[in-house]
């Protein structure tokens, strides 16, 4: 089989073309012929993609494109017809967050357009909501591994030797007033739609209000928020036109910045309570140093590090405190890469998004900030006074990636989709 992965747009720390890298390997080390094209930079030309367009009528050499957050839906030809229906192959859009970040590009109609979730929950909201999508399938981001022996097995020696003291949280922080002028920004959108409509500020002072109720009443572990805006219209007996949107799917953009407030409140609330034991936190990312956070005698700041040395800090600790993007069923990657590298991890992951990971695997599911601090407590006395079931536990979490969660699993589901969904 044929693949070509196009990257067309980087994501943070330079988790796209590393994640789009480990696919390329696992998929060439299970026979796939793959061809990699890096597109992501702000002077790229994309004249080069015309090298890959098969002659008129014919089916293309390829038997599936794979991007990330991707670009390429937007491309269009000299004679205005979209570049992917030229290309003339299966499309594959992984969105790595929730859609409604990426509206627009899945606005488009395309004719071979398939998009692969992180989450169970936005697979259901792409299927109800982009109708044209030929197929939406769930696939999470895998676990990553560092430090593996020439065989890509688990050296012994990182399972049972000294780790670096303290609670890894690599996690970014935005404050308040950052997703205020977010919000501000969205709402000068609408100031221009309304003046086109010549409303007066009504769609405005609906919209402020809109997101002002929808604040004070999500709470993600819950609910997602695509469920709470469902409620709440229908409650009102309101549709989406009523705030400035075209449909559903363009109101749940414009609340973008409301995702992004609870998303980031919600990590410095958790932050804050594992700090509050006392034990060595170590915030690896950006805008924590903006926080009264690192002032705490036990918090260090680690500065931001692209995502391939992520995995090397990750490995080197003690332990993971992962705080869930809103992922309401969904697998948040740095799980099974801490799985991957024998790490426990403490998580307020939805446990029914993967029933394996589990206490025996190394993970410690907590949702409440008391619930955090009594998992922590529960490890360190595990630490202190059977540290041979934390080895246990070490070697079941790699064993159970290295089966199910890591890159080679994941190009083998991929192929499968791309297999199943040929003959649909």
């Amino acid at each position: 089989m044929r693949i070509s992965i196009i990257h067309t747009r980087e994501i943070c720390y330079y988790s796209g073309e590393f994640f789009l890298r480990r696919m390329e390997e696992a998929l060439e080390s299970i026979g796939c012929e793959v061809e990699y094209l890096e597109l992501s930079h702000d002077d790229v030309d994309y004249d080069c993609l015309e090298d890959l367009l098969p002659e008129k009528e014919e089916r293309s050499r390829y038997d599936a494109i794979l991007d990330i957050n991707s670009k390429l839906p937007y491309l269009t030809l000299e004679d205005g017809s979209p570049f992917l229906d030229r290309l003339n192959a299966p499309f594959y859009n992984w969105i790595v967050d929730h859609p409604l970040y990426h509206h627009p590009g899945l606005s488009f109609p395309l004719k071979n357009y398939h998009v692969l979730a992180i989450d169970q929950c936005h697979m259901s909201y792409m299927k109800a909501n982009y109708p044209w999508l030929r197929s939406v399938d769930y696939l999470p981001i895998p676990g990553t591994a560092a430090f593996l022996s020439e065989d890509g097995e688990r050296s012994s020696d990182n399972m049972t030797g000294e780790k670096v003291p303290g609670i890894l949280v690599p996690a970014t922080y935005l404050s308040k007033e950052e997703c205020m002028e977010e919000w501000k920004r969205v709402i000068e959108k609408i100031r221009v739609k309304e003046d086109a409509l010549g409303e007066s500020g009504r769609l405005v002072r609906s919209f402020e209000d809109l997101i002002n109720d929808l604040y004070q009443a999500w709470d993600p572990l819950q609910q997602p928020l695509e469920d709470l805006l469902f409620d709440y219209l229908v409650s009102r007996g309101e549709v989406a036109e009523e705030y400035a949107a075209d449909s559903f799917a363009e109101l749940m953009n414009f609340l973008y910045p409301l995702d992004r407030r609870v998303r980031y409140e919600m990590r410095y609330r958790y932050v804050r309570a594992a700090a509050q034991t006392g034990y060595p936190i170590r915030l690896l990312g950006e805008g924590w140093e903006e926080t009264d956070l690192v002032r705490l005698a036990n918090v260090e700041h680690i500065a931001p590090v692209p995502i391939s040395m992520t995995y090397d800090l990750i490995a080197d600790s003690e332990a993971i405190l992962d705080i869930n993007p809103l992922f309401y069923k969904g697998v948040h990657d740095r799980v099974p890469s801490a799985m991957a590298n024998g790490v426990p991890v403490f998580t307020n992951m939805n446990q029914r998004a993967n029933l394996t990971m589990n206490r025996r695997n190394g993970v410690f599911y907590y949702h409440t900030e008391d619930e955090l601090k009594d998992r922590m407590k529960e490890w360190q006395e595990l630490s202190e006074h059977n540290p041979q079931e934390l080895i246990e536990m070490r070697w079941n979490a790699y064993s159970r990636w290295k089966a199910d969660l890591s890159w080679d699993a994941a190009a083998s589901r991929f192929l499968c989709l791309v297999r199943d969904n040929a003959w649909k």
